[in-house]
């Protein structure tokens, strides 16, 4: 693999991360300019050649006199509903409204949006079959997909005012969390926004319709999954759940932890971390149980050596009472209520019972 080949797959798998909302490390955060260079805000970029600034192929020497980022030029003109940039000589990444995906030849990387009401009445539809049927729109599992803002969804929203990476408009004096967010304010080395990355109307289906943020996380899941598990694989809850109780209380979860079944076995993976583990059933049937919201059943506590006492407790709640979930969850790297970040916490020692033994693996 030649040089120029490596350093351009880099950088396109830091536009990825851009498109999909992640901060690709805690000291960076990467932005995209659209149109032409506008100095007031290439000057409020962060200057460290850590991150990268993405600019029109025409605008990089200007952009290059302005900021001590690193400047990547992309080709293309960039717009989140039928536009198409490309990077170096062989990557294109081609972008397109959600209600319009049935009809896209995806050939290429391809990032879906959500931005219009079409887009959001189409995710609506499609998250409902999926919970129903376990069935998943065929161009959502393709491995060159992913959804514009995916970490917001998939995190339920809960991003905290720290934007994860930053656009300049074309046109507009203003400097954005993304396509669709507010206003980042800048003062010295801080930046902050108190409109969602998504947007407001995005955020307002979100807060209404959990369940469409566990469908697209779940749908993440399953394009990762599918290097590893070549049969095919489910995601609890879409279509067949380990968890036995009221279906609604599964689809309002706001983690981004999912449990997959391959081949009669059992794996527990939050986005969030990106850590993957193998478990036993009953470990699944627990997570899966303590993330709804609801009560673990004897049995499934004396199997488990657990000893659970209260009702109606909420999940951290039900973590917090009892020694054995708090390892457990920890050793997941399972955190109850945190907004989510850029860096995985540390791992932790396994459990002792061996009832809650876990085994971890990495999905590549």
């Amino acid at each position: 693999m030649s040089e120029e080949f490596s350093q351009e797959s880099a950088v396109s798998e830091r536009l990825r991360l851009w498109l999909e909302g992640i901060r690709p490390g805690a000291a960076i955060r990467d932005a995209l300019v659209a149109g032409s260079v506008d100095k007031e805000r290439i000057q409020s970029l962060p200057a460290s050649d850590t991150s990268l600034v993405f600019v029109e192929e025409s605008q990089v020497e200007a952009a290059r006199e302005l900021t001590g980022s690193t400047v990547v030029g992309y080709n293309g003109e960039f717009s989140t509903n039928g536009g198409e940039i490309g990077i170096g000589d062989s990557f294109v990444v081609q972008l397109e409204g959600y209600a319009t995906a049935p009809y896209v030849a995806i050939s290429c990387p391809t990032v879906f949006s959500i931005e219009e009401n079409a887009d959001r009445e189409s995710v609506a539809a499609d998250a409902e079959t999926a919970f129903e049927s376990g069935v998943f729109p065929r161009f959502l599992l393709t491995q060159l997909v992913t959804v514009l803002d995916q970490q917001f969804w998939q995190s339920s929203g809960r991003l905290g005012s720290d934007p994860a990476r930053l656009f300049v408009p074309a046109g507009k004096p203003a400097l954005l969390s993304g396509p669709a967010g507010g206003v980042v304010e800048v003062s010295g080395d801080a930046y902050s926004t108190a409109v969602p990355v998504a947007g407001e109307d995005n955020a307002e289906l979100l807060a209404g319709n959990m369940g469409i943020g566990r469908f697209l996380g779940a749908a993440k899941v399953l394009r990762a999954a599918q290097s590893r598990f070549r049969a095919g694989a489910q995601v609890s809850g879409f279509g067949s759940s380990l968890f036995q109780g009221e279906p609604a209380l599964e689809r309002s979860r706001g983690d981004s932890v999912f449990v997959i079944v391959a081949d009669e076995q059992y794996f527990v993976t939050d986005l969030r971390t990106g850590r993957l583990s193998k478990v036993p059933r009953d470990v699944a049937e627990a997570v899966e149980t303590v993330l709804a919201g609801a009560e673990l059943g004897r049995d499934l506590q004396a199997r488990l050596g657990l000893k659970l006492s209260g009702k109606n407790l909420s999940p951290a709640a039900q973590v917090g009472s009892s020694t054995e979930l708090q390892k457990l969850f920890s050793h997941l790297s399972i955190e109850m209520g945190r907004e989510t970040d850029s860096v995985p916490p540390p791992a932790v020692a396994v459990p002792v019972n061996p009832a809650l033994t876990i085994v971890p693996a990495v999905i590549t």
